[in-house]
């Protein structure tokens, strides 16, 4: 994997370089390294990263069988609050929205709302 698909692939998932290195449990200094092409990237990244992208995949999946008509879906403007319903987060809030606009994407009947904006 190339420092351009890891910053690609990390972009396309809604994730920062701190948010990513968390995940991965190494620093952002480290992720700026690899996407910068300062140092190669480990041979195992491209299995972690799958390992994200298939779980984005099927949150996304189980989201499009959940809303397949017009609707509000509901998302998080920070990870306070996407915490406050998911009390051991997988991912982030950004995370979260970036599936929330690919469900859109798929069925614009639907409306995005933030939670703290529900009536």
């Amino acid at each position: 994997m190339t420092g351009a698909q890891l910053r690609v692939q990390r972009e396309f998932l809604g994730f920062s370089r701190a948010q990513l290195s968390e995940v991965l449990g190494i620093t952002a200094g480290v992720i700026a390294d690899w996407e910068d092409g300062r140092d190669p990237t480990p041979y195992h990244l491209p299995e972690r990263i799958a390992t994200i992208v298939t779980f984005t995949e099927n949150y996304l999946q189980a989201l499009v069988a959940e809303h397949s008509s017009a609707g509000v879906v509901m998302t998080y403007r920070t990870d306070a609050g996407y915490t406050k319903h998911h009390p051991n987060p997988v991912y982030t809030a950004s995370w979260h929205r970036r599936v929330c606009g690919r469900l859109l994407e798929r069925n614009p009947a639907l409306t995005i709302d933030f939670y703290d904006s529900a009536k």
